[in-house]
């Protein structure tokens, strides 16, 4: 029998973006084997559909309750400590703290502790329409957010749905936030891109980006590791 000392049990939801969750899941089994820990893991699965109605409804409310049902199925199996690998889908995660049976790991302090380390006062978003327009639902507010022309916006909201959908990127999306990425930073003054979109991080990495940005997904992830470890 192994020796190896065992995370605390995490349940991460999925369902809200297959490839995000399915990227969280990888990268923490990365790590985990990386710090010759066990990872101790429960993956609930929400209902995208669901998800996407409360989204049309604007209630937060009952997404935290719905969220808070999932995570106390997992926490009846053993589950100590929750997240959601979804940045759009913390909109709702102040009602989540206060109903959720586990502790819940936010995004939200874990970016804004990021941007201001790295010390930057002018940003933009890059992810589904809810994070871009709520500029990260007000948990930054020292940054000056960059935005977007309409045009732009609408074509960033659509080609993250493509990503999203299909689970994978492709070089035509990899150029199309390129070719945007490039205009804000250059021509609006944007000093770092914000992946406010998990599943960005299936599309960009160090070794093909070639502009400033901070991946609010490895951000959470890292600060996931440090309550579960």
């Amino acid at each position: 029998m192994s020796d190896r000392a065992k995370t605390k049990c995490l349940a991460l939801v999925g369902g809200v973006g297959p490839g995000a969750a399915a990227h969280y899941y990888l990268r923490l089994a990365q790590e985990a084997r990386i710090r010759e820990m066990v990872l101790d893991l429960l993956m609930p699965n929400a209902d995208i559909e669901t998800v996407d109605t409360y989204f049309q409804s604007v209630d937060p409310a009952g997404q935290a309750e719905y969220f808070s049902g999932l995570l106390r199925r997992a926490a009846a199996a053993g589950a100590v400590v929750g997240a959601i690998p979804s940045v759009s889908c913390h909109y709702c995660v102040g009602d989540l703290e206060k109903s959720s049976p586990v502790p819940v790991v936010s995004l939200l302090p874990a970016v804004r502790e990021e941007i201001l380390r790295r010390g930057l006062k002018r940003a933009a978003l890059f992810g589904a329409k809810y994070a871009m327009a709520s500029k990260l639902f007000g948990s930054v507010p020292e940054v000056e957010w960059v935005e977007p022309t309409a045009e732009e916006f609408a074509a960033i909201d659509e080609m993250y749905g493509v990503l999203v959908r299909n689970g994978k990127g492709n070089a035509e999306l990899h150029e199309g936030f390129t070719r945007i990425a490039k205009r804000l930073c250059a021509e609006e003054g944007a000093e770092c891109i914000l992946f406010a979109g998990t599943d960005l991080a299936v599309l960009f990495n160090e070794s093909n980006t070639d502009f400033p940005y901070l991946d609010c997904g490895e951000t959470h992830l890292q600060a996931i590791l440090q309550a579960i470890l």
